[in-house]
């Protein structure tokens, strides 16, 4: 496989787990607590079928030791 293929293939995997916003248990987590977590409240927001371009999905993956500084 290409360099390109791999580095391309990598960063799909990475963007499916990003897009995952902290794994199954925190999204239960959220939707137990009534709340919604902040990609389906952009849902909402849009039309149905409308365009939607996330910017910055890897703005800050990997910077914080794991943290999630406010």
């Amino acid at each position: 496989m290409s360099r390109l293929k791999t580095l391309s293939e990598e960063y799909k995997q990475l963007r499916a787990r990003l897009e995952q916003g902290g794994g199954a248990e925190r999204i239960k987590r959220q939707h137990d607590q009534g709340k919604l977590t902040a990609r389906e409240r952009v849902t909402a927001l849009l039309d149905k079928d409308g365009p939607w371009v996330e910017i910055g999905l890897l703005v800050a993956w990997d910077q914080y030791d794991s943290q999630a500084p406010a």
